[in-house]
């Protein structure tokens, strides 16, 4: 059985994520954990009576975090049945990344789900800044980062976007293997760079990559970088009428480019293609 985090802030985007969530892991038993954290500002209660308020403030933030779980459950389950599926609601005071690594080894989780954008997101920015804290924070688990208006139906091709600058290892392709356990896509695994010309080092990790899809079905290109990663990707995505993108998170590679880019954070970007973060070794 997978265990998934549903991370939401309630916001359209995230019935979004978890919709599609849903319709990804549907062929396969999962346990979903749909989660919500607050964060209260309290530096100005200090004192005994402010301490007091404060508490109460916390207390009525956690009774309001619950019964919107409970709401979000109840619409969840008008429109998706599903056997292999059940659900269990967390929240949490405190920053969000503490709560996911404690959550992540309290349930043994498999993958964590977010939105790309909160509840206030503007709308011209692909992905807000609790996104991308997670995605470089997060180190040990699998990360799904899905925009706002995806209305995802079938998983059909996955593009993969690489430097061939690692060894990716089976256990850090395994989320990638068991998603498309359930689906029939294709992988299309592009070199994203401005030249070609591979080092020794690349050969051999683009070897070792091809021996451990071997029993996929995948296909290599060339993809030149003309402005930035992330027009690049997201260009070839559109183009391949991709369902999916995956990346591995190493430091100094694809990923980090792709978050840190001005395009990411200033210009819009009309993609409605999920995110699957895979975690280096």
């Amino acid at each position: 059985m997978m265990n998934i985090v549903l991370a939401t802030d309630f916001s359209m985007n995230s019935w979004d994520m978890i919709i599609t969530s849903l319709k990804l892991y549907a062929g396969t038993k999962c346990r979903f954990y749909l989660f919500h954290c607050y964060e209260p500002e309290l530096r100005n209660y200090v004192g005994s009576r402010s301490t007091a308020r404060a508490g109460v403030i916390v207390g009525s933030l956690k009774e309001v975090a619950q019964a919107r779980l409970k709401e979000t459950l109840a619409d969840i389950e008008k429109v998706h049945k599903n056997a292999n599926h059940s659900f269990d609601i967390l929240s949490r005071q405190g920053d969000i990344i503490e709560a996911l690594e404690e959550i992540a080894v309290e349930k043994d989780i498999d993958l964590i789900a977010m939105g790309t954008k909160g509840a206030t997101g503007a709308k011209n920015i692909f992905m807000g800044s609790t996104a991308v804290r997670i995605l470089r924070k997060i180190s040990k688990v699998p990360i799904l980062a899905v925009p706002e208006n995806t209305e995802f139906q079938s998983l059909k091709s996955v593009i993969f976007p690489t430097e061939y600058a690692h060894n990716y290892s089976e256990n850090t392709l395994q989320p990638l293997k068991k998603l498309l356990s359930l689906w029939p896509a294709e992988i299309l695994l592009f070199h994203v760079a401005q030249e070609f010309t591979l080092t020794e080092k690349q050969k051999m990790n683009r070897s070792a990559l091809k021996q451990r899809l071997e029993k996929l079905d995948y296909g290599f290109f060339k993809v030149a970088v003309k402005s930035t990663v992330a027009r690049a990707i997201l260009k070839f995505a559109e183009e391949k009428e991709a369902q999916m993108i995956t990346m591995v998170k190493h430091r100094h590679t694809l990923l980090e480019s792709f978050i840190e880019e001005p395009v990411i954070k200033k210009v819009s970007l009309n993609t409605s293609i999920p995110i699957l973060v895979l975690q280096g070794a």
